[in-house]
């Protein structure tokens, strides 16, 4: 019965170690879409 109990645990490991980090709302993301935009231009210029 054991062997039940170690798959459990190692399946909560293993989706704690792939977790989602949490969601960024469509603002930040943009934001942060802008600003890599801007980086990249500057650094060909």
């Amino acid at each position: 019965m054991s062997d039940g109990h170690d798959l459990t645990t190692a399946l909560r490991e293993v989706a704690d170690a792939h977790r989602t980090p949490p969601r960024i709302p469509g603002s930040e993301i943009r934001r942060r879409a802008a600003w890599r935009r801007r980086r990249r231009h500057g650094a060909l210029a």
